[in-house]
């Protein structure tokens, strides 16, 4: 809905004589498309912290058009949990809508987004999680991690996956060959070599149809096959 919806927009406003007084500049473009994607996505735009490039170099606006972060990076990723990732000279880092680098001087590498107010890095070969501080809020302790979705994460723990909670607690122990996030109360695992639903309290759903297992659910519904045909449970 969202690409239909700056589709049309850019198609129409194309056809407008008007085009270059009504939205001028490139910047301008760009903070229209977001406060476009904003709408579609049901965000309010004075949350909204846009990145734009300016002469090859990265920084970030408001709804405004104004300098929200001045452009200094080389590159620079969408706003999560109110967290960029942005790329320096000597690679990529976070920073805040402030501008402010929270990782500087940090041994963990940036490497993901933000989820839910953390987001997963890597430092020895372990895995954790930090903050929009970029402190740690769980202790690189984990051979693999996916993002938090729901309130849960998963994360491998001597050769295994399970879920734990914002705190780092286990709530489904590691048991699992592979997992994966959690949409609508349920995430695609693996406990042997075939793709189950689980739901949140560690259960396997039920298959009496012997459906194959592809893809996340979404409002509430799954997309699955059985044979060669499709359908939804």
């Amino acid at each position: 809905k969202m690409v239909l919806i700056l589709f049309l927009s850019m198609t129409w406003y194309s056809r407008s004589p008007n085009l270059t007084k009504t939205i001028g500049t490139m910047k301008h473009i760009i903070l229209y498309l977001a406060v476009l994607i904003s709408s579609a996505s049901n965000i309010r735009a004075q949350q909204l912290i846009i990145p734009v490039s300016e002469n090859g170099l990265w920084g970030a606006i408001d709804q405004h058009g104004n300098w929200r972060i001045e452009p200094s990076f080389t590159g620079m990723k969408e706003f999560f949990s109110g967290v960029a990732m942005a790329k320096t000279e000597t690679g990529w880092c976070y920073v805040n809508t402030e501008g402010t680098i929270i990782s500087r001087d940090k041994a963990y590498l940036c490497q993901h987004d933000f989820s839910e107010g953390m987001a997963r890095v890597q430092e020895n070969k372990r895995w954790g999680f930090i903050g929009v501080s970029g402190n740690y809020v769980i202790e690189p302790r984990f051979e693999g991690a996916r993002d938090f979705s729901e309130g849960l994460a998963a994360v491998q723990a001597n050769g295994r996956w399970g879920y734990i909670d914002a705190s780092g607690a286990w709530v489904i122990e590691p048991s699992l060959r592979k997992a994966w996030d959690f949409y609508c109360g349920i995430a695609i695992v693996m406990a042997d070599e075939v793709k189950q639903y689980m739901n949140r309290h560690g259960e396997i759903l039920p298959n009496p149809d012997h459906y194959e297992v592809h893809r996340a659910f979404r409002d509430d519904f799954a997309p699955v096959r059985k044979r060669d045909l499709w359908g939804f449970v």
